[in-house]
């Protein structure tokens, strides 16, 4: 069954105390985790302070199934010849963090970190993204893909078709598609054939808009999605800003719940 979650950028941490109960009265079970919203600088040499973290998430039977915004901050480009090797090894400590804290999805959006130069070879695409995806399978998690349409100023992978494309050529067991319904909405993708041919590679799912702005319910599009949840044992996960109404950011966890409830765990 599936289980539905929210994205910390959603509200300040400040308000935990009372979006997190809200989350347990209303079914959710996960938070997608920002690290640098509690740890702003250098998170992931701060496991304890985390763990501490995740017991106050436990009081609330909620689990960490995902984290984003790995390299918030960071200005360097995975394909440039001196930085990609720093992003690299900055990442891989994304992975064993993730790995010493049972969360089991890191999303790899960052689309300005990824700026593919001209004349770059698809086998140093292939072996960068292999590296982190074993790597990722060595600490027992996943390293997620996610498309990002070109209005998030970058140029690579900008489709989930070229995302699933790329996971196929890397082949390794630690790469897999974190499935953004933004970037379907935005590219105006065909959802059913994603999930008809590739649902056994997709690890996560966001519910989004294009540029995060307020999650609303496509019929369509979540009509197309319930249909395969069926085989999907993972997490749908609500991905917006902050709308700095809390009110406001409740009615959607509700309205989320309400339309899946026939598929939640």
């Amino acid at each position: 069954m599936v289980k539905l979650a929210i994205s910390q950028i959603a509200w300040d941490l400040k308000n935990d105390d009372e979006i997190l109960p809200f989350l347990e009265t209303n079914n959710y079970q996960g938070i997608e985790l920002i690290p640098t919203k509690i740890q702003l600088e250098n998170p992931y040499d701060h496991v304890e302070q985390f763990k501490k973290y995740f017991e106050k998430l436990s009081k609330y039977h909620l689990v960490v199934p995902s984290m984003q915004s790995l390299i918030y901050g960071r200005t360097e480009n995975i394909f440039d010849p001196k930085d990609g090797p720093i992003l690299v090894n900055y990442l891989k400590k994304a992975i064993s963090f993730a790995g010493q804290l049972g969360i089991k999805n890191l999303v790899f959006g960052s689309p300005k970190n990824r700026l593919l130069p001209d004349n770059y070879s698809e086998d140093k695409i292939i072996n960068i993204f292999k590296e982190l995806g074993d790597y990722a399978l060595e600490n027992q998690t996943i390293f997620a893909v996610e498309a990002n349409p070109s209005i998030y100023g970058g140029n690579f992978i900008l489709t989930t078709k070229e995302a699933i494309d790329l996971i196929k050529k890397v082949n390794s067991q630690g790469l897999k598609l974190n499935l953004d319904l933004g970037t379907v909405i935005e590219n105006n993708e065909d959802l059913s054939d994603i999930l008809s041919n590739d649902l056994n590679l997709i690890n996560h799912i966001h519910l989004s808009e294009p540029s995060l702005k307020k999650v609303l319910i496509h019929e369509n599009l979540y009509s197309v999605l319930s249909q395969h949840l069926k085989d999907y044992s993972g997490f749908l996960s609500i991905e917006m800003k902050n709308l700095n109404d809390l009110n406001a950011t409740k009615e959607i966890i509700l309205e989320i719940k309400e339309y899946f409830s026939n598929v939640i765990d």
